[in-house]
């Protein structure tokens, strides 16, 4: 259930929190960002479970039945023909010979349209046998209703915010808590919460208790990827996530030459680390080890190489490859 996965990993999330009756607006959101990224059989995989489970409109994708086809239609990939056998008209008038001859039916349980409150109604259900009364009457009082929360301006200053709530479920705007106290640790802090003290840097040039404390430069933005407790300064009501992506060049050719891109803005760099406001709900960092980051600076100085440099550019992107995740046009 974390914010940020890798794409192979993608339709194993979807798959799995649309069995765990699961919240799906982040991970949809993600596949409809990064759709075009993804390769051909993680698209593949995606369109399958869409179709499967009739998630067609949460998830406006096509892919076409030929496409489908082109993608899958090899003898290794004969498992995933049966899978789609149900659903993707070049395969279901093969499904017979596909059981027959691999030996066992379609893997993934068949769809059951089920009316929301029935979902709601078999949650509830589920969720009641885990505890009996007493147990749950004395495990709801013994919960913190106390949590700390972040919120990020669009500077990407974090500040830290106590927040109370009567019933879990409802909280209060929070105060916000002064970086010495949150320094010295509280009652209400977890794993995360103790780790960001060690980012806090005391200023020695001012005079301000305030002032005099920061949370220093980009390891705060590292500790809270994928943390829920992320929120915005402006719009304390929105979520902000905060995702962890590797270092990635991409080769794209071009009629005038081989175009090169990388997910690395050069002006955005702080040290080892790339921290970026993709937009106002998602913050985007990555971390560069100090030959990475001069590669990414040593390529930002010419953006088009020209044909004649193919073979050249091959070689040097073999080597790349060890440590980055190249896109490229050229030949392997």
């Amino acid at each position: 259930m974390r914010d940020y996965l890798p794409s192979e990993m993608m339709p194993a999330q979807l798959l799995a929190l649309y069995a765990l009756n699961e919240k799906m607006e982040s991970a949809i959101e993600h596949i409809l960002y990064n759709y075009d990224k993804f390769s051909p059989l993680v698209k593949v995989l995606i369109m399958l479970i869409t179709h499967h489970y009739q998630l067609q409109k949460k998830i406006k994708l096509n892919i076409s039945n030929d496409e489908i086809q082109q993608f899958i239609d090899a003898d290794h990939l004969k498992l995933l023909q049966l899978e789609c056998s149900l659903d993707f008209s070049p395969y279901i008038g093969k499904a017979d010979c596909l059981i027959q001859e691999i030996g066992f039916p379609p893997l993934l349980p068949p769809f059951q349209k089920m009316n929301e409150w029935e979902r709601v109604l078999a949650l509830l259900l589920d969720k009641s046998k885990e505890l009996s009364p007493k147990n749950k009457e004395k495990k709801e009082s013994s919960e913190s209703q106390s949590r700390i929360i972040y919120r990020i301006d669009r500077h990407n200053n974090i500040n830290p915010y106590l927040q109370k709530s009567k019933d879990g479920i409802v909280w209060s705007k929070g105060r916000i808590i002064s970086l010495t106290t949150f320094q010295q640790g509280m009652s209400e802090m977890n794993e995360t919460d103790h780790a960001l003290t060690l980012c806090i840097k005391k200023l020695s040039n001012d005079w301000e208790e305030k002032s005099r404390m920061r949370f220093s430069g980009a390891k705060p933005i590292m500790q809270l990827v994928g943390y829920p407790l992320v929120f915005s300064n402006e719009n304390p009501e929105r979520q902000i996530t905060i995702r962890k992506e590797e270092p990635q060049i991409t080769v794209i050719k071009t009629t005038s030459g081989f175009k090169i891109e990388s997910n690395v803005d050069t002006n955005k760099i702080e040290g080892n680390y790339m921290v970026k406001r993709e937009k106002e709900t998602l913050i985007k960092i990555i971390e560069l080890r100090n030959f990475q980051r001069d590669i990414i600076l040593i390529l930002n100085r010419i953006s088009i190489f020209p044909l004649q440099a193919e073979k050249q550019l091959t070689e040097v992107l073999q080597e790349l490859n060890k440590n980055f995740i190249i896109h490229s046009d050229l030949p392997a």
